[in-house]
């Protein structure tokens, strides 16, 4: 990609209909809608085993040309033919035995979802692919392609067929090479890798992290490699990206299992879907929006945002226009290269039936048509910064651990009744922790960063790493942070840090770190209150009891145990959090949270945004280009709101100019100007 993505989705088998399709297709142009998506539906172009029809993709094709539209074609695979499951044995078994038959699930309109781990289904899902490479490839207006929709882990009994199992094995044996290491590693008594089986609960934490991370990991990789891989061999010219469905920012059930950093390095860009709340009422909405932005782009730079839903529909929710404009330019200020809306029309079919859409049904827009083009003429005017435009590294991060926060689902589900994944006792604590402190750090008008445990090397470039729950602390992740701190760096660490060893088991005697001496002796599920300078109030949920050789006692709880402690290591030092900070915010939304974190960064010297007041509803993010810098400045509120600008602008893009330096913003809207830096 050279320029800014802005288009839609259009078709996927059987809606909308081809008497609608020149129509729909000539009038995006009205909406600034230069690109749309067509979803091959598996099924539906190849019903009998090798006789492929692309009737309806050749006419689209077509229209594309004569509308000068560019295109994305996309793989429906989850959408298999009769055949495969009848022919092939493509049915996924469950984990009881029972075999989970694919039907017409209404987003996947066929026969859904093979096991793809089958070698059979792979070999026609490969051929397939090439099939419509083969035809397309060429096509002068095709952007790129989309391998996968929504790649994820859903349900955790994807499949525990018999081809499922010698995978597993065979990753187990790649893994630990011999099976008394395994042994030795997880305490296991299993006789060989080949007679190892797939885990039958949650109970024993090991077996099923290991099979969860088979899956939403090595399994998903696999899946989308494959198709990459038959993409390519074919057509290196056009790049192949994937989106995500229920991203691991998000994910708070095994059930739902994908982890974003490992499977994208099977593409060349990465995408999203947007897995929660459609409205944007509250500033918990908003930042879970600007959450999954930083998230992925900490993934991928050069992310997309492939599903943006204006209105959910269904009857339910529906977008006011300032909604889904809020969310537009929040996507655009926070670096993506593009957006592709769910859908153009609503659709009509399955248990989806008035999803979303830009149009209504019958081909009507919607109010929040007005939205899309206001989107579509500010990326058409901008699109050369906005393509090149990147977000500055800020001077804090939060480290997140996908293990850490696979384990903490495992967590939740160990508690249920015999056989069964449920999350039973969903306390969903590292999912609320992370996202508790991306929220937090906004509130008080921090600019944060999401940095993976995968990209330990990039951690010298922040000053201050917030590290929410982290478990799994194995050697490279401690000797990492330990260069870090060393180094001069500040780690706050919560509640739960260095839980549990490499293994899964917990840590009974000393947390695994050079940077301190410390155990923990005590962990409850409760609240405590606390004193720490101006601040008294409880903080939890959990509270922990950690003994810290030769620490400084900066809190403590009003039973005398410490709460908060300091301690010294190389340049840098360790503050050690006795509960967890991000997940009392998350639960309450204290001021107590937000002057806590305050007083923790007070020597910091971490800088604020200029204008950002989440009192007032101002929330601001920027875009940097060579000299220049892009200020997007959003207000929320009700009310209009004056800024005293604080630096001179060079360009208004968005609002009207400011008078005697003082920026006016009417409710509900957003004031877009360019600063030179």
């Amino acid at each position: 990609m050279k320029n800014m993505l802005y288009g839609t989705q259009y078709y996927r088998f059987p809606t909308p209909l081809k008497e609608e399709w020149e129509e729909d297709i000539s009038n995006m142009e009205k909406y600034s809608l230069d690109t749309f998506q067509i979803r091959i539906n598996w099924r539906a172009n190849e019903i009998k085993e090798n006789q492929y029809n692309f009737d309806d993709v050749d006419e689209l094709v077509k229209l594309a040309k004569k509308h000068n539209k560019k295109i994305i074609i996309k793989f429906l695979l989850e959408c298999a033919p009769q055949y495969i499951f009848d022919k092939y044995e493509g049915t996924r078994i469950g984990p009881r035995g029972e075999k989970i038959r694919g039907g017409y699930h209404g987003a996947f309109y066929g026969g859904w979802q093979p096991c793809f781990t089958n070698p059979q289904i792979q070999k026609r899902a490969v051929k397939f692919v090439q099939e419509v490479v083969k035809r397309y490839k060429d096509e002068e207006n095709l952007l790129f392609y989309n391998a996968w929709n929504e790649i994820r882990n859903r349900p955790i009994e994807d499949c525990f067929c018999p081809h499922c199992k010698k995978a597993y094995q065979s990753y187990l044996k790649n893994k630990f090479g011999t099976i008394d290491k395994l042994n030795k590693f997880y305490g296991a008594t299993e006789e060989s890798f080949e007679t190892i089986d797939l885990p039958s609960m949650p109970h024993g934490t090991w077996d099923i992290f290991e099979f969860k991370k088979f899956r939403g990991e090595f399994i998903n990789h696999q899946k989308v490699k494959m198709v990459v891989d038959a993409v390519k061999a074919l057509d290196k010219k056009h790049p192949v990206m994937c989106h995500v469905g229920f991203t691991c920012g998000f994910q708070f059930d095994i059930s739902d299992c994908v982890n974003d950093y490992y499977v994208s390095n099977a593409v060349d860009f990465w995408g999203t879907s947007i897995p929660f709340e459609h409205h944007m009422e509250t500033f918990d909405q908003r930042m879970d929006l600007q959450l999954l932005l930083d998230f992925i782009r900490s993934v991928n730079k050069h992310y997309v945002v492939h599903e943006l839903y204006p209105s959910l529909g269904r009857y339910e929710l529906y977008d006011s226009p300032y909604e889904l404009k809020y969310k537009i330019f929040k996507i655009l200020s926070r670096g993506a290269k593009g957006i592709c809306y769910w859908q153009y029309r609503s659709e009509r079919v399955g248990h989806e039936m008035d999803c979303s859409g830009i149009m209504y049904m019958n081909g009507q827009p919607r109010k929040v048509a007005t939205s899309v083009k206001e989107g579509g003429d500010f990326v058409k005017k901008y699109d050369d910064f906005l393509y090149n435009a990147s977000i500055k590294k800020n001077e804090m991060a939060i480290l997140f651990d996908f293990d850490s926060s696979l384990l903490s689902e495992i967590e939740d589900a160990a508690r249920s009744p015999d056989y069964t994944f449920v999350s039973y006792w969903p306390v969903h604590y590292y999912y609320q922790a992370h996202q508790g402190l991306y929220r937090l750090c906004n509130a008080c008008n921090y600019e944060v960063d999401y940095l993976s445990t995968t990209k330990l090397d990039e951690l010298d470039n922040y000053k201050v790493v917030l590290v929410p729950c982290l478990e799994m602390l194995n050697k490279e992740k401690s000797e990492a942070l330990e260069r870090f701190v060393s180094n001069g760096g500040t780690l706050i660490v919560e509640d739960g840090f260095g839980l549990r060893q490499e293994n899964t088991w917990c840590e009974p005697y000393n947390i695994a770190t050079k940077m301190m001496d410390a155990w923990l002796e005590l962990r409850m599920k409760e609240s405590k209150e606390l004193s720490f300078e101006n601040i008294k109030d409880e903080f939890g949920p959990y509270t922990s009891v950690i003994r810290v050789k030769n620490a400084k006692t900066l809190a403590k709880f009003t039973d005398n145990e410490p709460a908060i402690q300091e301690v010294k290591y190389g340049k840098g030092k360790v503050i050690v959090l006795g509960f967890s900070l991000g997940n009392t915010f998350t639960v309450s939304h204290k001021d107590s949270a937000k002057e806590m974190l305050e007083l923790l960064l007070k020597n910091e010297h971490i800088s604020k945004k200029l204008y950002a007041d989440i009192d007032l509803g101002i929330e601001e993010n920027r875009l940097s280009k060579d000299n220049q810098e892009m200020v997007f400045l959003f207000n929320t509120s009700d009310k209009e709101q004056k800024i005293k600008l604080k630096e001179e602008i060079s360009e208004m893009c968005i609002g009207n100019k400011p008078s005697n330096n003082i920026l006016e913003i009417k409710p509900k809207s957003i004031a877009i100007f360019k600063v030179k830096k």
